[in-house]
């Protein structure tokens, strides 16, 4: 999770390591953007995620690039 700033790991950890998740509107108004916006964030910060897994699983030999 090094990869993310804190608002990105705020935002996952809110949107998908909870057992009750903040809706996207809840969300909005915790971070002042638009419902939009926060999925977006929420996106890209997942995506961070992915690649730097991927390039992990590639440096151990687990996956070819």
């Amino acid at each position: 999770m090094e990869v993310l700033n804190p608002r990105e790991k705020e935002i996952l950890r809110q949107r998908r390591l909870q057992d009750v998740p903040v809706t996207l509107e809840e969300l909005s108004g915790i971070y002042n953007v638009s419902r939009e916006r926060g999925r977006q964030i929420e996106v890209r910060a997942f995506e961070k995620l992915q690649k730097k897994m991927r390039e992990l699983a590639v440096a151990d030999g687990l996956i070819s690039a």
